[in-house]
């Protein structure tokens, strides 16, 4: 449920915006940093999910350290 409010909020400037909205470049760098950024992220998150044990973090068994 928490999912599905997150991505309605987060598509709501894009459902409901106007529909003459400038369209941005980014600069390649800056595109580059950012999906550099979030690939660290998701490894970290997978990384700590890997640490605590599927079970733990899904509520099923306690957290193994």
């Amino acid at each position: 449920m928490e999912t599905l409010i997150f991505f309605i909020l987060g598509g709501f400037p894009y459902i409901y915006g106007p529909q003459d909205w400038p369209n941005v470049k980014v600069e390649l760098i800056l595109e580059m940093i950012g999906w550099s950024l979030l690939a660290v992220g998701v490894l970290v998150i997978w990384t700590g999910m890997m640490q605590l044990g599927l079970r733990s973090i899904f509520g099923q068994g306690p957290p193994q350290f």
